[in-house]
């Protein structure tokens, strides 16, 4: 891969970088607030609570209803009582603009860039009664039912758990000396010279199962001489625009070419 020849688009991040997290495109996992969203819940009387869930920009909207009424069978569970109905409800979207520079491998300097995010939330107030109400107007979810039923859609079953992360990326080692790899490419320096940026001797990969096909690479990061994470980069503004067209990231595999 010749550096010269790439602009390069940072399009998926596999792990935190001296400090500082690359983020893949995915939706908010099912989970406490944290800083990509999630659920929380407010005690208001007894049996009443007010259930929430927030998500990303890449959350749709009905993920994040059916999460808000997921929890809320939960809070009525983890309270003692077996049905709840919804008194209120609501949802809303937060818009957030946000402007940064990245350095430009090729040409040195920074690139400016924009991005607005459009974040779905989703509110509930709900009812909980631990025998099934009698002659009531409104829908009356038994609590047990709706969480097995929106955990076997989303199939949270299989959620991410501590102690189940990758141990490398492709076939390099978490923490794998850069001296030890004879195939790597120096291409620059980050972060006062503590992350230096590699690539691999003429690595070139296609992704997508049928055309447009996508040239891309991948960039290695050595944060002190230890490998500590990669990203695919794509050759091209072409390329990355292929790329965001056929959502090959998410769904095609990869084919490696000499």
């Amino acid at each position: 891969m010749k550096r010269k020849n790439w602009l390069v688009f940072l399009s998926l991040a596999v792990l935190l970088l001296a400090g500082c997290a690359l983020i893949s495109p995915i939706p908010t996992p099912y989970g406490p607030y944290g800083n990509t969203g999630g659920y929380g819940e407010t005690k208001i009387q007894d049996n009443v609570f007010k259930v929430a869930f927030s998500g990303n920009a890449y959350t749709s909207s009905g993920q994040v209803e059916n999460f808000a009424l997921l929890r809320s069978a939960e809070v009525t569970i983890e309270n003692g009582y077996r049905y709840f109905v919804i008194v209120d409800r609501g949802t809303e979207t937060q818009t957030d603009t946000k402007v940064w520079s990245s350095p430009d491998f090729v040409f040195g300097g920074k690139e400016t860039h924009s991005r607005t995010d459009h974040k779905p939330r989703a509110w509930l107030t709900i009812q909980c009664f631990k025998e099934k109400p009698e002659n009531s107007s409104t829908i009356i979810y038994d609590a047990g039912q709706v969480r097995d039923n929106i955990k076997t859609q989303y199939r949270l079953a299989g959620v991410f758990r501590p102690g189940s992360e990758p141990d490398g990326f492709g076939d390099i080692k978490w923490g794998t000396d850069i001296s030890t790899l004879s195939t790597m490419e120096y291409i620059k320096d980050l972060s006062g010279d503590r992350i230096s940026v590699y690539a691999k001797k003429d690595d070139k990969i296609t992704i997508g199962r049928k055309e447009p096909f996508v040239e891309a690479g991948i960039l290695y990061f050595f944060c002190d001489g230890k490998f500590s994470g990669g990203v695919i980069a794509t050759k091209g503004s072409l390329n990355y625009a292929k790329l965001k067209m056929c959502g090959a990231m998410s769904s095609d595999k990869r084919t490696d070419h000499p």
